[in-house]
């Protein structure tokens, strides 16, 4: 689809990715082996380059840093989706270098904090001109995390599956649901089936905690590939997310990770249907994910060595 529209002449295409790559061709720049080769290696040295400066904000030990960058070296999706023209790639690009940004905007107090926000918005933009909600959720969770509400984990998710319930019933969902629909319409085994659109008060929670797993965590297991997923991702990251302590949202740019997973889990978990397409969307909230493990475990070794020394 990438290769055919940069060659059809047509320079506003539904995507920015889209605008670039026919601007390239415009320009006489456009080869799709060359690009797909400047793909390949943004995901084995770049984006593990960034993520690395990016966890060294967060603590000094080696090991946590050797982790982070093994992981997101050695991401299969990540791996996969670099072997043509998709856009997936830059967007993870995008991504960690927003995520560092972010992460000197709050730690910075006066000097250079207004140019770092002026860059962090016109990320923000970039993203959104690549994937709308994804642009829409970091901007949401940026601002949202100016509000510590972590008083109580029960009460928050009984708020957060309340909410859900009160906008599907004013139907503030349905664009998204249509859109799930048209899952439906593909004859392909990666499509989960759950129907979403005509549920109730009672059976929308249940049928998005199903959704949930099945896409996020990945429990919908149709075939070897899916398994192997399931292994590689899906697995370390649940142990990664069940380690996070609660304790580091009080740090604003853990605040911000953990909006930013639960809107956009949220908006892309409700709009999709298919799992291979899961495996792409879930990318940003995995390394999400990894950077609040990190963090917690930065908080515990802290606390280890405080106690050594007293």
């Amino acid at each position: 689809m990438y290769d055919s529209f940069a060659q059809s002449g047509n320079l506003k295409g539904i995507t920015f990715w889209m605008d670039i790559l026919a601007y390239l061709n415009v320009i006489g720049l456009y080869d799709r082996m060359n690009i797909t080769i400047s793909i390949q290696f943004m995901s084995v040295f770049i984006i593990p380059l960034v993520v690395a400066k990016l966890i060294l904000n967060i603590t000094n030990d080696t090991q946590l840093v050797m982790f982070s960058v093994l992981f997101v070296s050695c991401y299969p999706s990540l791996y996969m989706y670099s072997g043509d023209i998709y856009r997936d790639v830059v967007m993870v690009l995008i991504f960690v270098i927003l995520l560092y940004l972010v992460d000197i905007f709050f730690r910075v107090r006066v000097n250079g904090k207004f140019l770092c926000l002026i860059l962090v918005l016109g990320l923000f933009y970039i993203l959104f001109g690549f994937r709308p909600y994804l642009g829409v959720a970091l901007l949401l969770a940026f601002f949202s995390s100016y509000f510590y509400l972590f008083k109580n984990i029960k009460i928050l998710l009984a708020f957060y599956f309340m909410l859900i319930i009160i906008i599907h019933s004013l139907g503030l969902l349905d664009p998204l649901l249509e859109y799930r629909a048209s899952f439906g319409e593909i004859d392909a085994g990666s499509t989960l089936g759950i129907d979403i659109s005509n549920a109730n008060v009672l059976t929308v929670v249940p049928l998005f905690i199903i959704s949930y797993l099945g896409q996020f965590f990945g429990f919908f297991i149709i075939n070897a590939n899916s398994a192997l997923v399931f292994l590689t991702e899906s697995i370390p990251v649940m142990y990664m997310l069940f380690k996070v302590k609660f304790s580091i949202l009080s740090n604003q740019f853990y605040r911000f990770l953990f909006y930013f997973i639960i809107i956009y889990n949220t908006v892309w978990v409700m709009a999709n249907d298919n799992l291979g397409t899961a495996t792409r969307l879930r990318i940003f909230s995995y390394l999400g994910v990894l950077i609040l493990y990190i963090g917690s475990l930065a908080l515990k070794y802290k606390k280890d060595e405080w106690k050594v020394l007293r």
